[in-house]
């Protein structure tokens, strides 16, 4: 409904501006050029962005920028799937919209490692496990570099694998594939990312397809925010297989058991870095 939603303003010779987060400054030029008389109502998708990324410095300016527009609009609607991080006392109204199938993914793994050991090996070694288990692997991982490591590695030894950034998404066969088709490319057993598909992207599911999605929560990939994970976690709009998160060990727990080179930890004494109950009473725990 939004084309015809939109064809209809622009028919009753109101304009409509649409921007994405990286254009915020064009927006606010365009807001420029108008008549200090005219007014504007303001819709921002994926609002609690603006609290999110206020803190990364490539997006401060832009998260400024949006916040001095909005207080010049006449009304102002906030969308976003995580309300936790919208500041509520900035909207006169709150409305909720009930989701169905929640609850996604069929399976919550905690994976952690040894801190001596070799981020890049301990993920291959997962992931190759995981492939031969006939998975197919979305895996956030917050470091371009790293991705393209791991790409190389995986088509070394016969794991096909694609990593997806922002540099080069239009070209990507398999970011067209999540954008225009909403599913993840067939011909790869691994789609490397990261927070490029945290957010904004729909991805459906195909018959007997079981689908893992992996977030790498470690100090050169930090996914420790459990709001930005319960995002990730709902890209994939059908219900899947399992969601992992994997990082190192916290340093102030006993060591149990040892599985393959991982150690694995009950989620509700385990994350460091995260806080724990957010996650911990909407998701069943299991060992990986």
């Amino acid at each position: 409904q939004k084309p015809e939603l939109i064809e209809q303003h622009v028919n009753q010779v109101n304009r409509v501006f649409i921007y994405t987060y990286d254009q915020v400054e064009s927006l606010v030029n365009q807001l420029k050029t108008l008549d200090k008389k005219m007014q504007y109502n303001l819709i921002v998708d994926e609002y609690h962005r603006l609290i999110a990324d206020y803190s990364d410095i490539y997006r401060k300016q832009t998260m400024a920028q949006l916040f001095k527009i909005q207080k010049k609009a006449k009304s102002l609607i906030g969308l976003s799937g995580t309300p936790q991080l919208v500041l509520i006392e900035d909207f006169d109204y709150v409305i909720e919209v009930a989701r169905q199938n929640r609850k996604l993914f069929q399976e919550f793994a905690f994976i952690s490692f040894p801190k001596e050991a070799s981020l890049n090996e301990c993920l291959l070694t997962y992931i190759y496990n995981r492939v031969n288990k006939g998975y197919k692997i979305l895996l956030y991982l917050q470091s371009v570099k790293i991705n393209e490591e791991l790409v190389s590695k995986f088509q070394e030894n016969g794991v096909s694998a694609i990593n997806i950034d922002s540099s080069s998404k239009k070209e990507h066969e398999a970011y067209q594939s999540i954008i225009n088709n909403s599913r993840l490319p067939e011909n790869y057993d691994v789609i490397l990312s990261t927070s490029l598909l945290s957010e904004g992207v729909s991805i459906n599911t195909q018959e007997n397809e079981k689908i893992e999605v992996v977030v790498v929560a470690h100090k050169h990939s930090r996914f420790f925010n459990p709001f930005v994970i319960e995002q990730i976690s709902h890209r994939i709009r059908q219900p899947y297989e399992r969601l992992s998160i994997l990082t190192e060990d916290p340093a102030d727990y006993e060591t149990p058991e040892v599985k393959t080179n991982f150690r694995i930890y009950n989620y509700k004494k385990a994350f460091y870095g995260l806080k724990r109950n957010a996650l911990k009473s909407k998701y069943n725990l299991i060992n990986a």
